[in-house]
């Protein structure tokens, strides 16, 4: 009974050696590999891409108008996870009136055909540029972005 106590001692004591040496072997592969994926990852410059497309409006100032600015377009790419706010920006391309985020649903295109703008009876007289800015998961750390120029507003 001994000598088989012994027996299955030695080939456990053996069993667990190979398991330490292959799980050393592995753990020597698996971290630089997630290492050099994270350094990848947080240098990997995200895409951004800007669309002008457009098509001309004009509106009278102080009053509230609901345009249709959607195109018979559709971009399609990656973007689980993304969302998308519209604004109206002017020359200089700097925000002057900026719209709720959207979460995109999880699928890869977005389309612009159904997209209304409220013109805010508050916006002074002047042309701007009506741009949806589409923000899209990109890797674990960043996310691609995407500007997409859609009409231009003329208010009088």
């Amino acid at each position: 009974m001994e000598a088989l106590n012994f027996r299955v001692q030695a080939s456990t004591k053996a069993l667990n050696h190979i398991l330490d040496k292959l799980l050393t072997v592995t753990s020597l592969i698996v971290v630089p590999v997630l290492v050099a994926s994270t350094l990848v990852w947080s240098v990997d410059k995200p895409p951004r891409q800007d669309l002008w497309l457009s098509h001309d409006v004009t509106v009278s100032s102080g009053t509230s108008t609901v345009i249709p600015v959607g195109l018979p377009v559709t971009i399609t790419m990656p973007m689980r996870r993304g969302r998308y706010w519209i604004q109206l920006e002017d020359a200089y391309r700097r925000p002057r009136y900026v719209y709720p985020t959207q979460v995109i649903p999880d699928t890869a295109r977005f389309d612009f055909q159904n997209l209304t703008v409220t013109v805010p009876d508050s916006l002074p007289k002047g042309s701007y540029n009506v741009v949806v800015h589409i923000a899209y998961w990109f890797n674990p750390f960043k996310d691609g972005q995407t500007a997409v120029r859609i009409s231009s507003l003329t208010v009088k």
